[in-house]
C-alpha cells in the first residue's frame, strides 16, 4: 500500500488476515496455490484468484460485527468454472464455519466463530471471454458478545 502512512492496528485488519488465511487453504485445496489469494482487492483481479473485500460494520446485539466479501474468479470451459466455483463454496463454507478466534486475539471477540450469510454467483467483467466468479459473505465479530459485563465474565 505505497503513499498511505503506517496506521495503527485495528479489528478489521486482524478479521481480514484472518480470512485470507482461510481462504489461501481453501484454494490449496482445489488445486491452486496459496498466492492466488490476495489480502486486498486489485484493480484487475487475477483469475483464477480470490481476494477479501472493503467489510460493512454493524452493531448487531451487544457487539460489532464486520461482515466480509470474499471474492473469487475463474477461467476456461464454462462447466469446468462451474464446477470449480461449487468445489470453492463447498470448501469455503466448511473452513470458514470451524474457524474460532483464538483467546489472545488483543481486537477481535475471542472465541467467537465465524458466520457465512451467502454464497452465490458476482458478476465480474474483465472485458475478455466469460469468466464466472463467486461472492461469500463472512461475519466476523468484532465486539464482546455477552449480556454480561466483562467483570462478570473475566477470571479472577
Amino acid at each position: 500500500m505505497s503513499g498511505l502512512p503506517e496506521l495503527p492496528p485495528n479489528a478489521l485488519d486482524d478479521a481480514r488476515k484472518l480470512l485470507h488465511g482461510v481462504l489461501g487453504l481453501a484454494l490449496e485445496r482445489v488445486g491452486w496455490t496459496k498466492a492466488r489469494a490476495d489480502l486486498y482487492p486489485l484493480a484487475t483481479p487475477k483469475v483464477p484468484g480470490a481476494w477479501v473485500d472493503v467489510p460493512t460494520l454493524s452493531a448487531q446485539g451487544q457487539g460489532l460485527v464486520a461482515t466480509f466479501l470474499l471474492g473469487i474468479a475463474v477461467d476456461g470451459a464454462e462447466q469446468v468454472q462451474v464446477k470449480t466455483l461449487d468445489a470453492l463454496i463447498a470448501v469455503l463454507w466448511e473452513l470458514l464455519e470451524a474457524v474460532k478466534i483464538p483467546n489472545d486475539s488483543p481486537r477481535l471477540a475471542a472465541g467467537s466463530t465465524l458466520q457465512v450469510m451467502t454464497a452465490g454467483p458476482e458478476p465480474l467483467d474483465l472485458g475478455g471471454p466469460t469468466t464466472r466468479s463467486l461472492a461469500l459473505t463472512v461475519q466476523v465479530p468484532i465486539g464482546p458478545r455477552t449480556l454480561c459485563p466483562i467483570a462478570l465474565t473475566e477470571e479472577t
